[in-house]
């Protein structure tokens, strides 16, 4: 299968690669380099992204299907709040859809944000796609704007500390000098052709 060029995978993220200057990043020995979006220097190298669905987001920072043991997991079937005055039955294990709502009860919300982190960092069968339609309405209220840091190649040399202050660090290649680090926060990825340690 041929490897994605630079533009294509760029466009798996809804980038339009034109609206990106590309540069390369080297961080010099013993030096630390802090990425964040309000740094002016590094302005014409974060691109936000807004997810469309969840999908997205499993897409972008999540764990890929394909990371599990193989096989197909049955879809969840917890009891899933849709009022607080209303709550399956334990022993008939009922099943209750949350609707796609314009607004969502606060303890629906709960669920959701439990069911979107599975989705995303689980197995997404795990998850009923009934489900779906509620995610992605409460996806889309949130307005998230993800930035990612785009950059050609990235060169972190011996002793020294890229820290991105970011969801998603993508490059073409990224090259980690003994003793050179790469740091983010939770929940975050790397998106690049190839990474190498020397």
């Amino acid at each position: 299968m041929p490897q994605q060029t630079f533009e294509e995978r760029l466009k798996n993220f809804n980038i339009d690669p034109a609206s990106i200057k590309l540069t390369d990043l080297d961080v010099a020995t013993n030096q630390t380099m802090l990425l964040t979006t309000t740094d002016s220097a590094y302005q014409d190298s974060v691109a936000f992204l807004e997810p469309q669905s969840i999908t997205d987001l499993k897409r972008w920072i999540g764990i890929p299907d394909q990371a599990f043991s193989p096989g197909h997991p049955p879809p969840s079937i917890g009891p899933v709040v849709i009022h607080p005055t209303i709550r399956p039955s334990p022993a008939s294990r009922m099943r209750i859809v949350i609707p796609a709502l314009p607004a969502f009860h606060p303890e629906q919300i709960v669920t959701l944000k439990n069911l979107a982190r599975d989705f995303i960092y689980g197995h997404s069968e795990h998850i009923s796609t009934t489900q779906l339609p509620a995610l992605n309405k409460w996806l889309d209220l949130q307005k998230i704007r993800m930035p990612m840091f785009v950059f050609r190649d990235i060169h972190v040399a011996s002793g020294a500390v890229l820290n991105v202050k970011g969801k998603i660090l993508f490059a073409n290649h990224i090259t980690i000098d003994k003793g050179g680090l790469i740091k983010l926060g939770n929940q975050s990825a790397i998106h690049a052709a190839g990474i190498q340690g020397l």
